[in-house]
């Protein structure tokens, strides 16, 4: 029965060879079996990866050949962006559900793990069935003056530059990130909103973009209401009479 550490890993444990007084009684009990240390070892090998060596790894655990295909669709959409543009790993992952969504496929979001790699850190995400039924549905709800866009590929390119250390800090990330922590969008299209109206040169979005997040924080509310047994029925049509109404305010404030 060899013991193994899993100071092998970045961010988890400490090197238990040389801090013995981490342990209680100096007794380390931080171990993994032979086979968890050879995946988390391969593991790295099936991130797929953009220009800005961010990651991910989707843990479709349903079956080997499924796991394949899924990141198989995430590498291809990273891909396809990098041609035009530096895709984000979470942008090429819903992407890659959309058309999975559009073929009529099953791609079953809830309990699915997701690893992200950025920044030197791995970040494990296990998608709560709020934030994968919020997903669907915002990429099957069109967006745009000729509904072009769904919801969520709308966000794709907004960003704000220099922004919390970050040289280009991309808003579809953060929403994604929300989304997976089953957290809402009100801080995010706050914040959005007191740039604007302080004309920071370093925005690259516009109402219409907040209006979407309106839309997609929205459908999370709805999702969150009815897990607690309660219905709450608001349209697009509703949102924007109450975006019309506060833009009046704001001319006559």
């Amino acid at each position: 029965n060899q013991k193994i550490s899993y100071g092998l890993l970045n961010g988890m444990g400490y090197d238990t060879a040389k801090k013995t007084s981490n342990a209680w009684n100096f007794n380390n009990d931080q171990f993994i079996c032979p086979i968890c240390r050879l995946m988390y070892s391969c593991v790295s090998a099936g991130f797929s990866y953009n220009m800005s060596k961010q990651g991910i790894f989707i843990n479709y655990n349903r079956s080997l050949e499924e796991l394949i295909e899924k990141n198989d669709g995430v590498y291809y959409n990273l891909i396809q962006g990098i041609k035009f543009s530096d895709v984000s790993p979470f942008r090429a992952f819903t992407t890659s559900f959309a058309e999975q969504l559009a073929g009529k496929e099953r791609f079953e979001l809830v309990d699915v793990q997701v690893i992200s790699y950025n920044d030197g850190h791995y970040n494990f995400t296990v998608i709560p069935p709020l934030a994968a039924k919020v997903i669907a549905k915002a990429v099957k709800s069109p967006f745009g003056k000729n509904n072009e866009y769904n919801l969520l590929s709308y966000l794709y390119s907004i960003g704000i530059k220099d922004f919390r250390g970050i040289k280009y800090y991309r808003i579809y990330d953060e929403v994604i990130r929300r989304l997976f922590n089953s957290t809402n969008l009100v801080s995010l299209i706050y914040e959005m909103e007191m740039l604007m109206s302080s004309q920071s040169s370093n925005i690259r979005f516009n109402q219409s973009h907040i209006m979407a997040l309106l839309n997609v924080n929205t459908l999370f509310l709805k999702e969150l209401f009815r897990e607690e047994g309660q219905e709450v029925d608001i349209k697009k049509e509703d949102l924007a009479s109450m975006r019309g109404a506060g833009v009046h305010v704001l001319k006559y404030y």
